[in-house]
């Protein structure tokens, strides 16, 4: 059931960089009990969490499906009965040891379900995850939302995953127990992240409930819808463009994170304040779009800290690269996720050290230098993952995606063995080719991402260039051109025409 990729490219850097992480990714492979798993990083974290090992696993699928499943397994078979999920499972004497004292993230329920797709693994899995995501739900709206005010809460810093960050104040690093914290400042902390959690629960219980065919979609579609409504008036701020927590005493916590975009991940944002957030803040290089984008708190804010340790208060972290693939792609900012793309492939490929954090005014990574640890287990994915997001394959739920992001005098070869067939894209001299099991599918002239069928059917291009151009596609004989402005859709219509969307995203043209 392994799926194998290759990539070669005419960019030295690049090449060895792949190369290296492809090794170095097999060096955090590892068994806990009985489940063969990728940890975050053998060296400094031998561990499994919710915030990283569930998307890890999902991600390198594409290689190895085990992984991906026991990836997800091992937190859905440790659940406590009382809901709760573990918030770090480690290696103990007589198998996995599981930590409830935090939570550290849930980036768990759409990672899970993928796997599903991608190990076709039926009515069973899917129950077993349902089960799983409705008693969390269950679990976090009877603890979290202690003041019964209808937004849920983070309690420690390791809630989030956020080791450090100045922005939690006077909060402990864990909380053991069900009772909130007292006598702190900020925590309880009236939570963007939390809320999305249970936004990601329940819009996954609802489309699990379409494929059971349980008939409890609609409740858990508007279940999702309510959380969202409740993120919207109470933690999006119309006149500062982005979300703020609240504190213990519901006050908001004046700190511009990027923690919006955490909410971007889970699809719990409106377009219309993800286009606003982008606009005003992530693509503000006083902000967010530093040289090395991503910082954790905006540089011209009083609490960021560029730390060289590991610090949510400030510098760039490669998790939040691996994050922003989904968080983008969920708004329809390719354009700005094949940005961020090269700017991180480019920085890992001048050291091919996989570090957790990187100078957000230099694109240095000082810890690396300092402490050594270069197997940071996102940091791995994360590269492995922007590689096939702009010069390869990646196979989803709906089909495959083909991206042709390189320029003119960019050649590369990049294959994906996906349930038994072999899909490949070969790049050119500005032509992108794409092959399913040896034969030609279609061939494109310009950067763009390209949707299929798993037949290599075209369905949509999508424009990823920061300036509008014409595409040429070709199926056989067919040719036609299509012109996209940054992030605009065409989409391939039943009868051969094609439907262009209006989206544009013009602050593109100042990056």
């Amino acid at each position: 059931m392994e799926k194998r990729v290759t990539f070669r490219v005419n960019d030295p850097k690049l090449q060895k960089m792949f190369d290296a992480a492809e090794k170095t990714a097999m060096v955090n492979l590892d068994t806990i009990g009985d489940y063969r798993v990728m940890t975050e990083g053998t060296l400094y974290y031998p561990n499994v969490w919710p915030e990283t090992q569930p998307m890890a696993g999902e991600m390198y699928a594409k290689r190895d499906v085990e992984i991906g499943i026991n990836n997800c397994m091992i937190f859905i078979d440790h659940q406590r009965e009382d809901g709760r999920l573990p918030g770090m499972i480690s290696r103990g004497d007589s198998g996995p040891v599981p930590h409830y004292g935090w939570m550290q993230g849930f980036y768990f329920a759409m990672p899970a379900l993928k796997m599903y797709y991608h190990a076709d693994l039926g009515d069973t899995y899917l129950q077993k995850l349902y089960n799983c995501l409705k008693r969390f739900d269950e679990y976090l709206w009877k603890h979290r939302d202690s003041d019964g005010d209808g937004c849920l809460e983070s309690w420690c810093r390791w809630d989030t995953g956020e080791d450090e960050s100045t922005r939690y104040g006077d909060a402990e690093n864990s909380c053991e127990g069900e009772t909130p914290p007292v006598g702190k400042h900020t925590v309880p902390m009236e939570s963007m992240d939390y809320m999305a959690y249970s936004y990601a629960n329940r819009d996954v219980l609802s489309r699990i409930s379409v494929l059971l065919k349980n008939g409890e979609e609609g409740m858990w579609k508007e279940r999702a819808r309510e959380v969202s409504e409740k993120i919207r008036t109470y933690l999006w701020r119309e006149e500062k463009h982005a979300c703020y927590d609240r504190d213990a005493d519901n006050r908001f916590i004046e700190i511009l994170s990027h923690n919006t975009l955490r909410v971007m991940y889970f699809g719990a944002l409106g377009q219309k304040e993800a286009d606003a957030f982008m606009r005003e803040h992530l693509c503000n290089p006083d902000e967010f779009w530093t040289k090395m984008p991503l910082p954790s708190i905006a540089v011209n804010d009083p609490a960021f800290r560029n730390d060289i340790e590991n610090d949510w208060s400030g510098q760039p972290e490669s998790l939040t690269y691996q994050r922003a693939i989904a968080a983008l792609g969920n708004y329809g900012h390719y354009a700005e996720l094949v940005l961020l793309g090269k700017k991180f492939l480019h920085a890992v490929s001048e050291t091919c050290a996989f570090t957790q954090q990187f100078d957000p005014f230099t694109g240095g990574q000082p810890w690396a230098e300092r402490a050594g640890f270069t197997t940071y287990g996102p940091a791995i994915i994360t590269a492995l993952e922007y590689v096939a997001q702009l010069y390869g394959v990646v196979p989803e739920p709906f089909g495959m995606v083909f991206t042709a992001a390189g320029e003119k005098d960019f050649q590369s070869e990049y294959t994906q063995e996906y349930k038994g067939k072999v899909y490949g894209l070969s790049a050119a001299g500005g032509e992108a080719v794409a092959y399913v099991d040896g034969r030609e599918v279609f061939r494109v002239k310009g950067q763009c991402r390209i949707v299929t069928d798993f037949f290599g059917k075209v369905k949509k291009l999508i424009g990823i260039s920061p300036e509008p151009c014409s595409i040429l596609l070709q199926r056989g004989k067919e040719t036609c051109t299509v012109e996209l402005a940054p992030n605009r859709q065409a989409e391939i219509q039943a009868d051969g025409s094609i439907h262009t969307t209006q989206f544009e995203f013009s602050c593109l043209k100042e990056l």
